[in-house]
């Protein structure tokens, strides 16, 4: 708990403030709170929480004053003669640091068949769909230097502000957009004047079916992005800002990609949606233009839960424009779900269990290669990843299509970071690399979504799992090129 500058209420700090704090600041700022709360609670005799309790005293800061209480005498330097330095400087898990890719990519033999077959992907474009890509990171760079981030768009708020009527700004519609507008603005405030313009201008762009491209060194909203394009064609080579451990960062599936950024995580469920199809409209748009494909894959690591009661499974607009794009020679791509264990309330209380059917959308698109999770580097011994969505598909057909490591992959985050995370999103973006390698390695297969995705199946290995848990079984790159 702390006072940000310009914050009337001394409770509360901005978000995107806390996501600045080192690791040492969350510890402290917890330990405090947890510190105070229990001497509190034991002297007044109080069974408040932490955060209620906090709210109702005044200064001075009740943490600060536990703090200093607890740390004073191993980190104030002692008086007299024998006076020393303080005795703690930071405080930190002492733990050997596990570059998960380092170990996800060998386990589906992405190295081997990159080194074996010399695979050069520069000439392959991915897109990824998601929160966004940090340009600015040093990974997405080539051994020259420049980005491999070709273009970015922001699909984001398509559906709120991308609007033909926002030529008239007298009515209400364009006064409540323009207000959401200057909201979502408070890191950069702009006047009322320019974001009128730039409403305007967008409201043109959408007349002229122009997108809304963006400067890929534009920081995301999250970091999710990034860690999936990252595991798909991070280049290790270029990591000035890697954090100092004993361990280096591997290269990605395809450390030599090109990428098209397109940014679809919007505020709702719906609006994400819109946005999503927008896109996946907008690829095809931009591959229509030429007598070649400008973008040769999709990977979409995010999952939508199939609308039942108006659309049969597999045929949803989100699924159906999925199943365009892979008739128009584009691998597609997605995440499985997380879906594969879940809580339940019955009648005799609640209950947990994996559950079959939990495949979501676009996963449940016949087309699109759809992957589950499992251990980054023992899949034989612990299996699919409890997390990941289990099959059949609503309608009766299988899924998913085959796994890959899901569990704490670390890749790169924005601002130059690193870090782990879990689930199909991180196991899709080692198919794409697989893809993006058969591809480079291969020109006939250029415009054969179907066969290269009847290639990874049937190349896969067997998990001796279930068909519903493991689809056709483990990644295996080298496999799969040795069997063309």
């Amino acid at each position: 708990w702390a006072r940000a500058e310009g914050d009337e209420d001394p409770t509360t700090l901005p978000a995107d403030d806390f996501a600045t704090f080192t690791a040492l600041d969350r510890y402290i700022s917890l330990a405090g709170i947890i510190l105070w709360a229990a001497t509190e609670n034991k002297t007044k005799n109080s069974s408040l929480g932490a955060g209620e309790a906090l709210l109702k005293l005044d200064t001075p800061d009740p943490v600060v004053e536990r703090l200093s209480e607890a740390f004073k005498s191993i980190l104030t330097p002692k008086r007299g003669p024998s006076k020393v330095a303080p005795q703690i400087w930071q405080i930190s898990l002492n733990r050997k640091a596990l570059p998960a890719v380092d170990r996800s990519v060998p386990s589906v033999k992405g190295d081997a068949a990159r080194t074996l077959f010399n695979v050069n992907c520069s000439k392959i474009i991915w897109a990824v769909f998601d929160s966004g890509i940090d340009g600015s990171h040093p990974v997405f760079n080539d051994n020259d230097g420049q980005s491999r981030i070709v273009k970015s768009f922001d699909f984001s708020n398509i559906r709120e502000i991308v609007s033909l009527d926002n030529d008239n700004p007298k009515t209400d519609e364009f006064k409540e957009r323009l207000k959401n507008l200057l909201k979502a603005q408070l890191k950069n405030p702009i006047t009322a004047k320019q974001a009128t313009e730039n409403l305007q201008e967008l409201a043109e762009d959408a007349a002229s079916d122009r997108p809304i491209e963006i400067k890929p060194t534009t920081e995301p909203k999250g970091g999710h992005g990034t860690h999936v394009a990252g595991i798909i064609g991070a280049n290790s080579g270029k990591q000035a800002n890697r954090r100092k451990v004993k361990t280096s960062f591997a290269d990605g599936m395809c450390p030599d990609i090109n990428f098209y950024d397109f940014r679809v995580l919007a505020k709702t469920l719906e609006d994400t949606e819109f946005a999503i199809i927008a896109a996946l409209q907008y690829l095809r748009y931009l591959n229509d233009r030429h007598t070649y494909l400008t973008i040769h894959g999709a990977n979409l690591s995010l999952s939508i839960p199939h609308d039942v009661r108006n659309f049969a499974c597999g045929r949803t607009p989100i699924c159906n424009e999925c199943e365009r794009l892979v008739e128009s020679g584009v691998v597609v791509v997605a995440a499985a779900g997380n879906f594969g264990y879940q809580s339940f309330e019955t009648k005799d209380g609640s209950y947990e269990g994996y559950t079959a059917f939990s495949i979501t959308d676009p996963g449940n698109a016949d087309g699109v290669v759809t992957v589950g999770a499992t251990h980054r580097y023992k899949p034989h011994t612990y299996g699919v990843s409890f997390f990941s969505s289990r099959g059949p598909t609503g309608d009766g057909r299988l899924k998913p299509d085959l796994v890959a490591p899901g569990e704490r992959i670390e890749s790169c985050l924005p601002k130059g970071e690193w870090g782990e995370l879990d689930g199909t999103s991180m196991a899709a973006p080692h198919v794409s690399g697989a893809a993006a390698m058969l591809m480079a390695r291969y020109d006939e297969l250029i415009g054969e979504p179907r066969r290269i995705k009847r290639i990874l199946c049937e190349s896969a290995t067997d998990l001796g799992r279930e068909r519903s848990f493991q689809g056709h079984g483990m990644l295996d790159v080298l496999r799969a090129f040795q069997s063309i």
